[in-house]
C-alpha cells in the first residue's frame, strides 16, 4: 500500500465546512473537479453514513470513482475506492476537517492508501504522477468549500483553466 497525504487550511468557519463535505451526493459544488455524482446508494443517515455509495465523474474526462462510506464520525469520514479510472487495484480515502483558530478556520486533511496496479511501475507512477495530482484536488477542494462557503459560488475546472458561476446562473468566468 501506498499512502498520500495533504492538509489546507482555509478560511471558512469549522461549522460551515462540516455540513460541506458531509453534503456527500453535491460534492461537485465545492470540488472543481467534479462534473457530477450519481448516488448509488443512502448511508445511515440518509444521503451520507456509513452505506451511501456514489459514483463522481470527472470534467477531464479521466473517467470516475466509486465511492462507499465505510466509517464517519463527526467530523470525518473514511471512503472506500472501487471501479475507478485512476492506476489503482484498491483504495481507502479518508477526509477530515478540524477547527482552527478557535473554530474561524478549518483544516481539510485527506489520507489516501491505495494499492497501486503494475507492479513496481505503478508504484512509481503513483508516487511521481498520481499523488501530486491527488495533492491538488485536495487544494482545489479547500479551494473549492471556501468560495462556496463565502457566496455559493461553484468552481469549475477544465483544461487546465478555473472558471467561478453560481448553480442557477452558470455564466461561467474565469476564477
Amino acid at each position: 500500500m501506498y499512502e498520500i497525504a495533504h492538509e489546507e487550511v482555509i478560511d471558512l468557519p469549522h461549522s460551515t465546512a462540516i455540513p460541506m463535505l458531509f453534503d456527500f451526493p453535491n460534492v461537485w459544488k465545492i470540488h472543481p473537479l467534479v462534473e457530477r455524482v450519481e448516488v448509488l446508494a443512502a448511508g445511515s443517515h440518509g444521503a451520507h453514513g456509513v452505506g451511501a455509495s456514489r459514483v463522481c465523474h470527472f470534467y477531464d474526462g479521466a473517467g470516475s470513482v466509486r465511492e462507499t462510506i465505510t466509517a464517519e464520525t463527526p467530523t470525518s469520514f473514511t471512503v472506500e475506492l472501487t471501479d475507478m479510472s485512476l492506476p489503482f487495484k484498491s483504495g481507502v480515502t479518508t477526509l477530515a476537517v478540524v477547527p482552527e483558530r478557535h473554530g474561524a478556520a478549518s483544516r481539510v486533511i485527506l489520507k489516501m492508501c491505495v494499492e497501486p496496479k503494475y507492479g513496481l511501475l505503478g508504484l512509481a507512477m503513483t508516487k511521481w504522477m498520481v499523488a501530486p495530482k491527488l495533492r491538488g484536488a485536495v487544494k482545489g477542494l479547500a479551494t473549492g468549500m471556501k468560495v462556496h462557503g463565502d457566496d455559493a459560488s461553484v468552481l469549475v475546472s477544465k483544461g487546465g483553466r478555473t472558471y467561478r458561476g453560481t448553480e442557477a446562473n452558470p455564466q461561467w468566468i474565469k476564477a
